[in-house]
């Protein structure tokens, strides 16, 4: 029974929303073990098009632009010229709302993306403040269901030695590293000018709704 709460919990990430900000800001505002929503499947994507429906109906959030938009951790990555998400893999999906993307010839100007309650997308520059959902990652494997353990040294592939087997492990790191490294360097770019830092973002579990849309209300003032 215990593992397969363990299952359930890991095939359905929990969404948590924390408030408004802009890109560079949501991608901090999740703390140790979450980050932006990255809904990859089907069933993330219900699960947080559900979050959000709830976040609307308490007042968080509303049917009326911008607060009807929330942050998805995907970016335009101008290197490749598709869409990815922050952790590098593929989007295997895009469903763009109408005359979406708007970018077009100059898709690095509006290069992150965001989604609306109806589930479509939309890219947007740095100067939009959405809403932040933040993802639990998936739990670790429990030690009891982890492969076991191999004794003595691993068996090379093609007459290769380990060294060269892990080779490509070591390419697929860089290339997450430098995924990393563009998101930095686009949000170093865009911070100076296009960012305006807020206030600390307020949690559903903290801030009673009256205060959360007080803080709201002010963030717009401030812009």
């Amino acid at each position: 029974m215990v593992s397969q709460v363990v299952h359930e919990a890991a095939r359905q990430p929990k969404y948590t929303f924390v408030g408004f900000a802009r890109p560079a800001e949501a991608r901090h505002a999740c703390g140790d073990g979450k980050h932006l929503a990255m809904p990859k499947t089907p069933d993330d994507l219900q699960a947080l098009l559900g979050s959000m429906s709830t976040a609307q109906g308490e007042g968080y959030m509303s049917t009326t632009w911008p607060e009807n938009t929330v942050w998805v951790g995907g970016h335009w990555h101008a290197a490749t010229r598709q869409w990815l998400w922050d952790d590098g893999s593929d989007i295997q999906h895009l469903k763009w709302a109408p005359d979406e993307p708007s970018g077009g010839a100059n898709q690095a100007q509006e290069p992150w993306l965001c989604m609306l309650l109806t589930g479509e997308l939309c890219d947007s520059s740095s100067e939009g403040s959405f809403g932040v959902f933040c993802e639990l990652e998936a739990l670790p494997q429990e030690p009891w269901a982890a492969a076991p353990a191999v004794a003595g040294p691993a068996p090379a592939m093609d007459g290769g030695s380990a060294d060269e087997v892990a080779e490509p492990e070591a390419e697929d790191n860089a290339g997450s590293s430098a995924i990393l490294e563009d998101i930095a360097a686009a949000i170093e770019a865009k911070s100076s000018n296009a960012v305006q830092v807020h206030t600390p973002l307020p949690t559903l579990d903290s801030a009673p709704l009256g205060e959360m849309q007080q803080e709201v209300v002010m963030q717009k003032d401030a812009a």
